[in-house]
């Protein structure tokens, strides 16, 4: 009975963490749930290992000034659809990214400068019709997000 008591109590006293912070984006009148990777571990993590990603689901990448990045599939089980983002525009999309298990993978760059990058399942963008150009928006959370990012150059938690 001790064994339990203390148990309850060390677990009380552990802090609680949710499975991922979340932000809700709007494209195409699409409403999407998305991760929210802000922090170089979450950036580097990304969707690898994970089984699934539900319908509209995603995870949102926030940078803390516009840039060129780089992407890639390793370790994703399931094919991706990567839409980079500058000024609330979708600037690129990449449709159906494969699986990569081993180096070398393959490099997919934004080739300009972006402020968001938005990882969905692949094939997303074809079934909703989402297309370069188009406008997104974000919730405050989000757009609050990246001006802590800006200020603070480095990643927060929600």
């Amino acid at each position: 009975m001790k064994f339990f008591w203390a148990s309850l109590l060390i677990l009380t006293l552990l802090p609680i963490k949710t499975v991922a912070n979340q932000a809700k984006i709007k494209i195409n009148n699409i409403d999407i749930t998305a991760e929210v990777a802000s922090t170089p571990e979450l950036k580097r993590q990304g969707l690898m290992f994970r089984k699934y990603l539900p319908e509209k689901n995603g995870m949102i990448f926030i940078f803390d000034h516009p840039q060129k990045t780089n992407f890639w599939m390793k370790n994703v089980n399931f094919p991706l659809d990567i839409i980079f983002i500058n000024k609330n525009k979708i600037i690129k999309i990449y449709k159906n990214l494969p699986t990569c298990k081993n180096k070398p993978c393959p490099i997919y760059p934004s080739k300009v400068l972006t402020e968001y990058a938005l990882e969905l399942n692949g094939g997303f963008c074809q079934k909703y019709g989402i297309k370069t150009g188009q406008s997104i928006i974000f919730d405050k959370k989000l757009e609050f997000l990246r001006k802590n990012l800006q200020n603070n150059n480095k990643g927060i938690k929600l």
